[in-house]
């Protein structure tokens, strides 16, 4: 697969062969389930285009018992140029066939979901699983940093019989910081509340089976 198409959008180091096999590695034995948290994933240029179109954005208030915060609509459906574009970056062949290699799983090329999360003061996810029929791979891509005491980090819980027990570890969020996680019956996580001034401001979605 050539991946010079990732030239300017995402950090070479993440593509070399040698890299890939450790990242598939890794991916396969972190606990509580499959998952990887890269720095600097990202062209860092490339990403702050895409912050600026997302201040002219208009979001919905998501609200219920399990959280709050605010969403866009789907990436390419908006009327920025630049996001329609990143979705299509994400749900190209080289993108998904990257991903395919590190997680080992196989992936469609029709669906893909992905959104713009805003969470500020009180915003929360409670603890939930994401899965759903289809759902293969959950990812975030972090647009803003939080400190230690502003809330917003993603938690993943250990689990026993099905149930989530303890949170293993926390992820803070970081500009140009990429998740993502293989969605189980047991990919317990949540989001911390946020607090104060500060925003977590994130692309989120998901990859589905092929």
């Amino acid at each position: 697969m050539d991946f010079s198409v990732f030239e300017g959008k995402i950090n070479s180091h993440f593509v070399q062969p040698m890299k890939l096999t450790e990242l598939k590695e890794t991916f396969t034995n972190s606990l509580p389930f499959p998952h990887l948290e890269l720095d600097q994933f990202f062209d860092e240029d490339f990403l702050i285009a895409i912050i600026e179109e997302i201040q002219e954005m208009e979001f919905e208030k998501k609200d219920s018992d399990l959280f709050q915060f605010l969403q866009t609509d789907d990436l390419e459906t908006l009327p920025s140029e630049k996001l329609r574009e990143f979705k299509k970056f994400l749900a190209s062949e080289a993108f998904i066939t990257w991903i395919e290699k590190v997680t080992g799983l196989n992936l469609s090329r029709e669906k893909i979901d992905a959104t713009v999360n805003l969470y500020s003061d009180t915003d929360y996810l409670l603890c939930h699983d994401d899965n759903l029929p289809g759902r293969k791979v959950a990812f975030i891509i972090y647009l803003s940093d939080l400190e230690k005491g502003e809330g917003g980090s993603l938690n993943l819980y250990e689990s026993i019989d099905g149930r989530p027990t303890k949170v293993v570890k926390s992820i803070r969020p970081k500009f140009n910081k990429f998740v993502f996680f293989q969605v189980l019956p047991n990919s317990f996580h949540e989001v911390d509340e946020v607090i104060g001034e500060a925003y977590r401001a994130t692309i989120t979605g998901w990859f589905y089976e092929n």
